[in-house]
Parts: structure tokens; sequence; C-alpha cells
């Protein structure tokens, strides 16, 4: 069985600022990687609190760097 995670980077209250949740989203990706899992994919919905990625080609070359074996 292949596991992948899908990083939606919502923002739910205002408690949290997008810097925060985009940083949540690479640290929840590096677990991710070292728990065995094998991709990682994110989302992207404009003018909406439902995703903060601009854009998920932006997110996968800040996220790259991070990982070794986790596709993007």
């Amino acid at each position: 069985m292949h596991f992948g995670i899908f990083c939606l980077m919502n923002q739910r209250s205002s408690e949290k600022t997008p810097r925060q949740i985009l940083a949540e989203a690479v640290e929840q990706v590096q677990a991710a990687e070292a728990a065995g899992f094998e991709i990682a994919w994110f989302a992207e919905h404009h003018f909406s609190n439902y995703s903060l990625a601009p854009s998920p080609l932006m997110m996968v070359a800040h996220v790259a760097p991070t990982t070794r074996t986790l596709k993007l």
C-alpha cells in the first residue's frame, strides 16, 4: 500500500498567520517523509481561506530542498 499527504494549508481562524500555516505545511511534509510516506500534494484555491498556497508549484519548489525521497 502507498501513502501520501495532501496539504490544504487552510486558515480557519485569524490566530495563525499565513507564514505559520505554510511553515507547518513544510513540517508536516517532513514528518510524512520520516514516517515513510511516498508522495505529497498541495492544494490551490484562489481568493479563499480554504488554501493559502498561491501556487502548488511554488510550494513544491519551497519544500523540495527539505526532502530527499518524497515525490512532490
